[in-house]
């Protein structure tokens, strides 16, 4: 999928696949708040930061002054 997207920040065809609605329709326990962070920190920011480039770039926003 996220092959065919074209990478993981344009998987997202509308607001019904959304990939946190992906998320909660897999696990109706999912929270953005609790789970993206956990995700995050089970791949290892720095792989994240590498396949998520608008990620990236806020991330870069927000930490370099």
């Amino acid at each position: 999928m996220i092959g065919r997207a074209g990478g993981p920040e344009l998987v997202d065809d509308g607001p019904g696949t959304a990939p946190s609605e992906r998320l909660e329709r897999a696990d109706p326990n999912c929270s953005r708040t609790v789970t993206g962070p956990l995700l995050i920190a089970e791949a290892g920011l720095g792989a994240v930061l590498e396949r998520c480039p608008v990620f990236a770039a806020r991330w870069r926003d927000i930490i370099v002054p």
